[in-house]
């Protein structure tokens, strides 16, 4: 019983600590998302080639 309680305090732990590194993923993800639109709406697909070609040559 003591084993299965320690294993599920130190789930608890870890999955609270990592949240902090999917909510940091999310908030890329989304700023990613964010500035593409963003991209499109004011330069259009050359707008986006361009900063694609700066990014990956």
């Amino acid at each position: 019983m003591d084993v299965d309680k320690a294993i599920q305090e130190a789930n608890e732990r870890e999955r609270k600590e990592w949240a902090f590194v999917r909510w940091g993923i999310r908030a890329i993800w989304l700023a990613g998302c964010l500035y593409m639109v963003w991209m499109l709406i004011n330069g259009g697909w050359q707008g986006f080639a361009h900063v694609w070609q700066n990014l990956f040559g």
